[in-house]
């Protein structure tokens, strides 16, 4: 069996405290069995990020991913959405 993970962060617009998210997303964690059949399975997790700034001034990404999952879908059934268009996050420097 492999494991294979991939997820991505959306800046937050709906961000309305300072304890709020500055990033939320989603975790995407897909099991496949390395047998003959290639059986698959993905769940997905919430994420959440925050910007942060350590004690010596360089600021990062803390983030907490939920503990039980938001979705479990097959990939086949998954292909049938539109695909996103990707571009590049300006992350904090």
């Amino acid at each position: 069996m492999s494991v294979k993970t991939n997820g991505v962060l959306f800046v937050n617009k709906k961000k309305e405290k300072d304890s709020h998210p500055d990033y939320t997303g989603q975790l995407n964690i897909t099991l496949t069995d390395d047998g003959e059949t290639e059986a698959e399975s993905v769940t997905s997790y919430r994420m959440a990020g925050w910007i942060n700034t350590s004690k010596a001034g360089h600021e990062y990404i803390s983030f907490k991913v939920d503990a039980e999952p938001i979705e479990k879908a097959e990939p086949d059934k998954m292909d049938d959405k539109p695909k996103a268009k990707q571009t590049k996050a300006k992350f904090p420097k």
